[in-house]
């Protein structure tokens, strides 16, 4: 009798404890269904009525760029009146109104980081031109484009080949063409952090990332449409968009300079 009594208050006891535990660990498990990595875990209902709410948003962006689009258009233009001289991979020399083919008017012209001392560009430039040759043979259909850096054609060369790039890539090597169009700078002012980059900011380095648009008019003169620096060239990025998309984002955890690089080291 006395184990039977025993066993009686033992079950009692055990069950009373179980009671009590088990909300608790249904409200943990809930938690954790309703949180997610940062985020609510809802019901197709609410799910859908905050997509809504955010496509209005998206909306109003879309608007306000193509409204931003229609004033880059309408921007002035100036003269370009040097007479650039760049060359290609294999040596060729070309004037800057040379690259103008098949009488399309308008050149896009991305400026690599790609100083003379160093053995690659960039790995965030290389990053943006990796896009490039995909949608070339759309590009060329509405205008002609290159990508222009200050190293040797060899250099070029060797970049483009390891890295399978095929669009035009031209060295400005020995020409002003960089520093004319904002993206070059002397080591000193560099180091004085001299406000010539980006219309007003220090340049991080001796050659800065940018794109320039050039037209050739009916008198057959070269005018500069537009130019922009720095986080103006992510837009280029097929990649960067479609991480955007994503929750974690285009940095993720960690900032774009510690998960990108050169494609060859990864």
């Amino acid at each position: 009798e006395k184990s039977i009594t025993f066993r009686v208050k033992f079950l009692s006891v055990f069950w009373s404890y179980l009671l009590l535990l088990f909300p608790i660990f249904l409200f943990c498990q809930t938690a954790s269904h309703k949180q997610m990595a940062g985020h609510q875990v809802v019901s197709d209902a609410e799910w859908l009525s905050a997509r809504k709410a955010l496509l209005l948003k998206e909306k109003e962006l879309t608007k306000a760029y193509e409204a931003l689009l229609q004033e880059r258009a309408a921007l002035p233009w100036r003269l370009v009146s040097k007479d650039y001289v760049l060359q290609r991979s294999d040596g060729k020399q070309l004037r800057l109104a040379e690259l103008f083919e098949n009488e399309k008017r308008t050149l896009i012209v991305v400026h690599l980081m790609f100083e003379t001392d160093w053995d690659r560009p960039c790995f965030g430039c290389a990053f943006f031109a990796d896009g490039f040759s995909g949608v070339l043979p759309h590009l060329l259909r509405r205008a002609n484009f290159a990508v222009v850096a200050k190293a040797a054609p060899e250099k070029l060369k060797a970049v483009a080949d390891a890295k399978g790039w095929t669009f035009p890539f031209l060295s400005c090597q020995g020409t002003e063409f960089n520093r004319d169009f904002g993206v070059s700078f002397t080591h000193d002012e560099v180091h004085d952090k001299v406000e010539g980059y980006n219309y007003g900011r220090a340049p991080y380095e001796t050659e800065n990332q940018g794109i320039s648009v050039f037209h050739k008019g009916d008198d057959g003169n070269v005018y500069h449409t537009y130019s922009t620096y720095a986080r103006g060239i992510e837009l280029t990025s097929v990649a960067l968009t479609l991480l955007d998309l994503t929750p974690e984002g285009r940095f993720g955890t960690n900032r774009f300079g510690r998960w990108a690089k050169h494609t060859e080291d990864y």
